[in-house]
This record gives structure tokens, sequence and C-alpha cells, in this order.
């Protein structure tokens, strides 16, 4: 594209709201000639990369501590209530489910840029690292119907569909793929179940649920290609305790490999608070404290969640990555945690659930009159 090239729309279908404004700010394009050539920065573009998939994360991660902006509405104004109360409370949990679109949206544009960076300096891995970008590399990288820049690799630079479409090709062997097709579930025994699914080439895959009373549940996964050799199995071990004198509930989940070889563990306790009703009739158990952490094949702690709620109300939820070092002369063993996530909720205050009276009777003669 020179100065004297008239501004073409790259984006074919749009249409222009304000051509004028276009033409006056793509009038004179003598800026686009005659300047040096637009560098690409390898590295850096990776590293912008990076950061706009850690902020789609962090967008998705709080988002997930947003759910009372859904929740709560509909505890809020339950019931018999008022027509201005049913209409507060659809404009509320509308405005919520639009901020949370909003927020879905935003994290996806993100992910796109981050991925259009990266594709831009896979396009030019091959080539120096100063080599000048073209718009095509640019436009392709953001899916545009532009011919495929000839430095980007050809595993680089599909769509979702055209990644299944070639696995679909491959033999099937990931126990979590989207081409699995779902069978029934049979009961093969008083605490066993196996459901059987079906892979495009003639694969099958076993998950198989056993379930013993006070010794947990096991639910172990096989892959079997269309040999009826198995190509994976992993199985995982999940126990759930309680304790009645210290209202604690502990839910340990053991993985293990197709050699059972342990190769992760998660353990949730939970610490509930009793309350009684002043009858002494009705219980609450309502969550006082709650620890979850997630540790590696070697038992290390990896990972920590922290929910906690104080005597006035406040809940407290906090993330901590935790790395384990060893010192090369000393043999001592450091343990390093770095807060990674925190969110502290106000108290929740306790809405009316229901009316014993129709809210109408106040004001109807005839109930008046029948009830004195």
């Amino acid at each position: 594209m020179s100065g004297n090239d008239p501004y073409v729309n790259p984006y074919s279908g749009e249409t222009n709201l304000h051509p004028d404004v276009t033409a006056k700010n793509t009038g004179d394009v003598k800026w686009l000639d005659g300047g040096p050539p637009l560098k690409v920065d390898l590295e850096g573009l990776r590293a912008y990369a990076k950061h706009m998939v850690d902020q789609e994360n962090d967008i998705s991660t709080r988002s997930m501590h947003l759910s009372h902006l859904q929740s709560m509405p509909g505890k809020a104004w339950s019931g018999d209530t008022l027509g201005e109360a049913a209409a507060a409370q659809a404009r509320v949990t509308g405005n919520a489910a639009e901020f949370f679109a909003y927020l879905g949206t935003l994290g996806q544009m993100l992910h796109n840029v981050g991925m259009a960076a990266q594709t831009v300096a896979d396009s030019y891995e091959a080539n120096d690292a100063m080599s000048a970008a073209s718009l095509n590399s640019v436009l392709f990288a953001f899916g545009e119907d532009v011919p495929r820049p000839a430095g980007l690799p050809k595993g680089i630079g599909q769509t979702y569909f055209e990644q299944l479409a070639k696995e679909k090709e491959k033999p099937l062997q990931d126990p979590g793929s989207a081409l699995w097709e779902d069978g029934e579930t049979k009961q093969v025994g008083p605490y066993q179940t196996v459901q059987t699914s079906t892979g495009p080439h003639g694969e099958r895959r076993e998950v198989i649920t056993t379930t013993v009373n006070g010794g947990g549940k096991t639910v172990t996964t096989v892959v079997y290609d269309k040999n009826n050799k198995i190509t994976s199995q992993s199985s995982v071990h999940t126990t759930v305790t309680f304790d009645d004198r210290t209202h604690t509930q502990v839910t340990t989940t053991q993985s293990y490999d197709a050699k059972g070889k342990p190769t992760g563990s998660t353990k949730e306790t939970t610490a509930y608070q009793t309350i009684c009703s002043p009858d002494g009739g009705t219980v609450n158990r309502d969550v006082s404290h709650q620890l979850v952490e997630t540790r590696d094949a070697k038992g290390n702690v990896t990972n920590t969640r922290t929910t906690s709620v104080d005597q006035d109300g406040v809940t407290t939820e906090k993330a901590e990555k935790v790395t384990t070092t060893k010192d090369a002369k000393s043999g001592e063993t450091r343990i390093t945690t770095t807060e990674t996530d925190k969110v502290v909720v106000g108290k929740q205050t306790q809405g009316q659930l229901g009316v014993t009276t129709d809210i109408a009777s106040e004001y109807d003669p005839l109930t008046k009159e029948m009830t004195g």
C-alpha cells in the first residue's frame, strides 16, 4: 500500500457508518511511504501474548467470585413480592447477565489478541529476528482470508474445527477428547458401574466407577485402540470423612497412572459452624473455614486455597502458590509461598424467604372481615 493508493477496508462485509470521516483521516497517507519497515521483536511479541492470556485467566478467575450478583437478587426478592420488586429483580439479574457476557467477551478478545501476536512471532521464527512484518501476516493472525505467511510452521494457525478435523484422522488416545461419543452406563455389580464411549476409528473408552461403603469411590478410565489394546489408563480415588466432634469434613482425591503410581492429589478440609434454632429443632451448618491443598506426585504442596469467615460474617478467599526448592549445598528444603488471588466479601444479610399472608390480604375488606 503506497501513499497514492485509496484506502480499502480489509474487513469485507462491514459497513462504514462514517465514510466522510474515514476519507479525511486516510486521504493523505504519505506517512506510509518512505518510513522504516515495521520491526518484529519475536521475544517481545511472545511476552505480550503471554501477558494477554494472563489477563484473560485473571478475568476468568475473578469472575468466579462475582456469582453473588446472579444469585442474590433471587434470594432477596423471592416469594410473594410487589410488582416493583419483581421488576427490580429482573433488571438487576439482567444487568448481571450482561456484565458476565461482557467479561466473557473481554476475556476472549484478550485471548485473540495474544494468539495473534504469537502467530505473527511464529511467522518469522525461521527468519531474522529483525524481519519486516507485512500487513497480511497481521490480518492472517486475526483470521482474515489472506495468504498464509510463508514462514509460519504448518502446525500453527489452524482454527479449532481445522484441528478437530485433523484429530479425527488420527487414532484417538486422549480420554478427555471431545470426539468421544458417550454410551449408556451399565450396572455391573452392587458397587460398580461402567460407561462405554466410542471413538471415530473403533477406539473404546471405559469409565469404571467403584463405590464401597466406607472405602470411598474410585473412577478408572481405560482407553482401548481398535485392536483392543490399552493405550491409556488412569484412576482417581476419592474419600470423604466427617468428624462429629469438630464438625470437620475432609475430602481427599488421589490420582494414579496406569502402573498405580501417584500423579497428584487434592485435600479439602472444611470446618462447619453449627447453629441451632431457639427451639433446638433446626440445625444450620455454615462453613467457617475451608482449606484446599493441591500436591504433586512427590507429595509436595503446590497450591492452596483458603476460605475463612470471621465473627462479623466477612468472608475472605485467598489463593497461594507454593514453591518447594532444595539447596544444593546444604540440602535444606525451602518453601516459598506467593499470594496469587485474594477476595473479601462483606456479611450477607438475611432476606425474607416468604410470607405467611398474601400482601393483598391487607387491603382486602373481605379478608379483614373474616379474620377480624
